[in-house]
């Protein structure tokens, strides 16, 4: 039986009622999603999202800035096809623990911009979760730190620099931080391959060799003066901006005398200085006599981060840098009224002690919009952590 002209009407009607509930229904999902993707492009945080192949799926704004490479250019294109990430490897591992819901907080990552800027972002991840529960891709979000990172004291190229240290934790970062900010580097070490495997960061900025006459497949060996002499000369020759940390001294001392090391020292030193590169010569004080530390001490510049033996600090401005230090791992901003209110003093006072703590290199300070921020310098790193381990 065929539908009167009325229950027709009413079903057109009907029909045309729910088109346009599920019309206002897409528009309002697509005005939300257009509202959200302007917040999330509107915030100072770079904020990037791959899904588990390993393919960009978000890219903001900031992410746009700082590398100078647009939305478009990098969408649906695996991390291993795009030259912006420094480390393809490394970014697939940090998602793949993300989805394990592995806790990365602060974690560094380094990109390439457009320029050939090396760019150090310290982001934090967490898992995307599918209608299931499953986790179906990563979201990162973090800040630009690269600033923050050359902050290191102005070694000069060209320079030898002497680093009296019992271990090698604070020699290594030196060495780290400025291989980060674009140095080729160089580590000639005795630590095992695990060790350094342990330490040292896979990049192609950074090349190790082994104090040794044995043979290792992961790295190449050094097994005496000459070869040391022929692997720097080589390396500071075909890097232009090198960074090279002797870090075996105690080795070479046992093996061969202290005039020899010398004497090779002396050629290094020259070679160092011809080609431009930075040289760091770490010494644990304790293996050398006093004439012969003086040796060292007057062919090697002191590190300037390393000169901290003689700055003597009172407890409340000892106190200001341990906050400072504490909030700059947090990766926190440290402002002057932040100071003022964290130990109850006024401006002029708390002034009068950053001063202080920057006129002895502690400390320096900087701009960020209105904001005058302060972080502590790799000296005053150091200071902190003799002063709370001794016999570091």
């Amino acid at each position: 039986m065929n539908e009167r002209p009325k229950d027709i009407k009413d079903a057109n009607k009907k029909l045309k009622a729910e088109i346009n509930g599920r019309k206002k229904v897409e528009e309002y999902f697509q005005n939300t999603q257009e509202f959200l993707k302007n917040v999330i492009d509107s915030v100072s945080e770079l904020i990037i999202s791959f899904d588990m192949n390993r393919r960009v799926t978000f890219w903001n704004k900031t992410a746009e800035k700082i590398t100078g490479y647009k939305n478009i250019e990098v969408i649906n294109r695996g991390v291993t096809k795009l030259e912006v990430f420094e480390n393809s490897k490394a970014i697939s591992n940090l998602i793949s623990d993300v989805c394990k819901f592995i806790d990365k907080k602060n974690v560094n990552i380094f990109l390439n911009s457009k320029k050939n800027e090396k760019k150090i972002i310290r982001v934090s991840g967490t898992a995307i979760k599918g209608g299931d529960n499953t986790c179906i891709g990563a979201v990162f979000y973090g800040n630009d730190i690269t600033s923050d990172f050359e902050l290191h004291e102005g070694f000069l190229e060209g320079s030898s620099y002497l680093l009296p240290h019992r271990n090698d934790k604070l020699s290594l970062k030196t060495f780290l931080k400025m291989t980060i900010i674009g140095y080729k580097g160089l580590l000639i070490t005795r630590s095992s391959p695990s060790i350094i495997k342990s330490k040292i960061p896979i990049s192609k900025n950074i090349s190790v060799n082994i104090l040794s006459q044995e043979s290792f497949e992961e790295f190449d060996t050094i097994p005496s003066l000459d070869s040391l002499n022929k692997k720097i000369q080589k390396f500071s020759e075909d890097n232009n901006k090198s960074i090279i940390l002797l870090d075996g001294v105690h080795y070479l001392l046992t093996k061969f005398s202290f005039e020899q090391f010398a004497e090779y020292l002396y050629r290094i030193k020259d070679i160092n200085a011809k080609n431009k590169s930075i040289l760091f010569v770490r010494v644990d004080p304790q293996i050398l006599n006093n004439q012969d530390m003086a040796v060292l001490e007057n062919e090697l510049q002191i590190s300037p981060t390393f000169k901290i033996e003689n700055i003597i600090l009172e407890e409340d401005i000892f106190n200001i840098l341990n906050y400072i230090f504490e909030q700059n791992q947090a990766n926190t901003l440290v402002s002057y009224k932040k100071v003022m209110t964290k130990f109850k003093i006024a401006y002029l006072t708390a002034a009068s002690r950053l001063r202080d703590l920057e006129s002895k290199g502690l400390i320096v300070t900087k701009r960020k919009g209105k904001l005058r921020t302060i972080f502590i310098t790799e000296r005053g790193e150091n200071l902190i952590h003799n002063k709370k381990n001794p016999s570091y």
